[in-house]
């Protein structure tokens, strides 16, 4: 599943999705990641799975299922952008990971978990049948990703993605100060008001010092 066609995000949408690299590259390298053209549905669902702690290995065109399982939440979470701030409940984000993940099956569901944070294999399952399975990890999914979606979000709004452009060149600047800080102003005491006594003492031994011409 590729193209286009099927999601475009909106400029803050953009700035989200890209905002963890921008703020991690301080320097004039990183403006590509401001810059660059993204239209492939793929680079986004990329985005949005690095940022949900989902591993690397995941983006393999044959993992479909999981690349329409983040695809389905983009849109959704987009809308969460407005007005800002989002939500960052949990309980307030499993609507949207519920639609995600409602139509997985069990080895879908095991799948995900398997390339989500460690955390996320170390949740417990109550128990029940083998026919229930695939019900228990959907819902452990479910629950896991709307924790993930949850820090995401948080992280957003204390970046405020909405002026990343703005904040990241303040970021440099303030990096850039921090490697190159200004020369110390050296102090200089206030004036003192010279001593009359010594004024007067000064004269008078410039005076009997003095020797007028053609005279020795």
């Amino acid at each position: 599943m590729s193209g286009g066609d099927l999601y475009h995000p909106s400029q803050l949408m953009k700035n989200a999705l890209v905002a963890d690299r921008a703020f991690e590259e301080l320097d004039e390298s990183g403006d590509h990641w401001l810059t660059d053209a993204q239209s492939e549905d793929w680079e986004w669902t990329s985005n949005l799975a690095r940022q949900l702690g989902l591993g690397g290995t995941w983006m393999r065109r044959d993992r479909s299922d999981l690349h329409g399982t983040l695809l389905w939440m983009l849109p959704e979470i987009q809308k969460l952008l407005t007005p800002w701030p989002p939500p960052t409940e949990p309980t307030d984000l499993l609507p949207i990971t519920h639609g995600a993940t409602e139509g997985l099956s069990g080895l879908q569901s095991y799948s995900m978990l398997l390339i989500g944070p460690e955390k996320w294999l170390r949740r417990r399952i109550t128990t029940g049948t083998i026919a229930e399975l695939p019900e228990k990890l959907q819902e452990v999914l479910e629950d896991a990703l709307a924790g993930a979606l949850s820090a995401m979000l948080n992280r957003w709004v204390q970046m405020d993605v909405r002026k990343l452009r703005t904040r990241r060149t303040e970021l440099i600047k303030q990096q850039e100060k921090l490697r190159n800080p200004p020369a110390p102003i050296k102090a200089t005491g206030p004036r003192r008001k010279p001593d009359p006594q010594a004024l007067a003492d000064l004269k008078a031994d410039r005076r009997a010092a003095y020797t007028p011409p053609g005279k020795t």
